[in-house]
């Protein structure tokens, strides 16, 4: 395990400024998320793969001396990968895809500046068909992203390329309290938004314009009211439908560090964190 001290606003700011150029080369998001994304994180409304790092390191102590291989399956940028660092070191292979190519750019960086086995490629939660067993599968808040039958989906398909000491640990965003999922929530998360972006970077409306854009199209798709949103005991229902047990579980309550994301007008928002194996003796109905 290598040192690790949670990033200070400075460093989060300074990670921003670097990233949104990243943004502005390789970003192929059509809501443009990384952009807002990376505005997001360095106002301090999302951060918790990093305040989640003891944690974390708490959570994945079970599967470190066995690890030798980790999948990343969706990054928003480098820090699942500096977080996974922090636990395992170089003494592993680190394999991951995202569906755009700006966090792998980052990625690719992050592990030549620390000397970190990393392979990258560009694919969706659905289109990427693991080549290989893993160790561990990390599944840090993307799969929120998907309906229940895509998720169930990649579910199954990481169970299938486990072994019997094989670990999955998968971050799921719970919103609690969603209010109006329409036109009126997008208009009022873009007000949002734009209040804390001048706070944010002030002194860079460089970088101020190259978020701006984004604005519109990322608050519709947030708000949109196809947009699923997931219970606890429904996602935890998933899981098992998958053939995967909970060995392990935390909250944002037990973050010593405090409130991680801080809601915007239209959410209240809760990360878990559950660390899984296959169940004994289950069969995958589609294998």
């Amino acid at each position: 395990m290598t040192d690790f001290a949670i990033p200070t606003n400075t460093d989060f700011l300074a990670e921003s400024l670097r990233f949104l150029r990243t943004c502005e080369a390789h970003c192929s998001c059509r809501d443009g998320w990384h952009f807002v994304w990376s505005a997001f994180k360095a106002s301090g409304r999302r951060r918790s793969v990093y305040y989640q790092q003891p944690l974390l390191q708490q959570l994945l102590a079970p599967a470190v001396p066995a690890v030798r291989n980790v999948l990343i399956a969706g990054a928003a940028d480098a820090g699942i990968l500096s977080v996974l660092a922090s636990v395992f070191g170089n003494k592993v292979r680190y394999v991951a895809f995202d569906l755009c190519n700006a966090p792998l750019v980052e990625m690719r960086q992050y592990a030549r500046e620390h000397g970190l086995d990393l392979t990258c490629t560009q694919a969706s939660l659905l289109d990427y068909h693991p080549q290989e067993t893993f160790d561990l599968i990390f599944v840090h808040n993307t799969l929120c992203f998907l309906g229940p039958a895509d998720a169930l989906t990649v579910l199954q398909r990481y169970a299938r390329h486990m072994h019997a000491g094989s670990w999955l640990a998968c971050g799921m965003r719970y919103e609690q309290h969603p209010v109006g999922l329409d036109a009126s929530a997008a208009a009022e998360l873009a007000r949002d938004i734009r209040q804390m972006i001048p706070d944010t970077y002030a002194g860079h409306a460089d970088l101020i314009a190259l978020i701006e854009p984004h604005v519109e199209a990322y608050s519709e798709v947030r708000c949109a009211p196809s947009r699923h949103r997931y219970a606890p005991a429904q996602f935890e229902a998933m899981c098992s439908s998958a053939g995967l047990v909970a060995v392990d579980s935390y909250t944002d309550e037990r973050t010593p560090t405090g409130v991680l994301n801080i809601g915007l007008a239209n959410s209240d928002i809760r990360s878990d964190v559950y660390l899984l194996q296959r169940q004994t003796g289950f069969t995958d109905p589609v294998a």
